[in-house]
């Protein structure tokens, strides 16, 4: 609202901002991101590991921490969702802190007003479910509730349909065939994946992938993926 909006607005560029309804108006960290935070503020000695029989767990120094946050991360993605919430409450039980949890960038998210800022401006708004899970890692029920309930929240707030949904994460083992059909079930017109492709004709409407451009995405980078050089040049093409 405060940076993109502005910028997209004078350049006449559409968007579509991804609201996860759970996290609006509060502040706590995405899981992801609290993953990350617990890692790299680990007091002891020794992290469990998701899945992991081994009481101990493996040695954390203070270099490095980085990296085995990431390897956490990546894991606890891979875990059935009852697992990798069941994990995340070890840690907190274990005393692990969010060193970072006063950042206001990682735990400000908008409020519904600011959101229905965004809207009046004449930007798209889509679902990104209610608590950002990995949902081919859900039951049925809980996969039609983040799918639903996300749904019918901003449509309720933002009085004006919700046809967009787009997959936390986004990756192929994110998104089954099952979410795609509970995503057409819950009254979605299209879904966005994180898969790197561009669009065609013939592109399935709840598999439209987007490319990720981060804060340390180079220029040349950049162009070479709006230009479409970066897909031809991809590992396998």
């Amino acid at each position: 609202l405060e940076f993109a909006a502005p910028v997209l607005t004078k350049l006449g560029i559409p968007a579509l901002f991804n609201i996860p309804t759970g996290y609006i108006g509060g502040q706590r960290l995405l899981w992801p991101m609290e993953v990350d935070q617990l890692v790299l503020n680990w007091e002891r000695e020794t992290i469990p590991l998701p899945n992991s029989e081994s009481r101990e767990g493996i040695s954390i120094p203070k270099a490095g921490r980085r990296l085995i946050a990431e390897q956490v991360r990546n894991q606890c993605k891979r875990l059935p969702d009852v697992e990798r919430t069941a994990y995340l409450d070890q840690l907190r039980a274990m005393g692990a802190t969010n060193g970072d949890s006063t950042n206001r960038d990682l735990i400000d998210f908008m409020s519904w007003d600011q959101i229905r800022e965004l809207s009046k401006a004449g930007f798209d708004i889509g679902s990104h479910t209610v608590t950002h899970p990995i949902l081919a890692n859900l039951d049925a029920n809980e996969l039609q509730r983040e799918l639903v309930d996300s749904k019918a929240t901003l449509e309720r707030e933002l009085d004006r349909p919700c046809s967009v949904i787009t997959y936390p994460n986004g990756q192929r083992n994110d998104v089954s065939r099952e979410v795609t059909d509970a995503a057409e079930k819950a009254g979605y017109d299209i879904g966005f994946t994180l898969i790197e492709q561009f669009a065609s004709q013939k592109t399935p409407k709840f598999e439209i992938g987007r490319f990720n451009v981060t804060a340390d995405t180079s220029h040349a980078r950049f162009e070479s993926i709006v230009s479409g050089v970066y897909s031809l040049l991809k590992p396998g093409r």
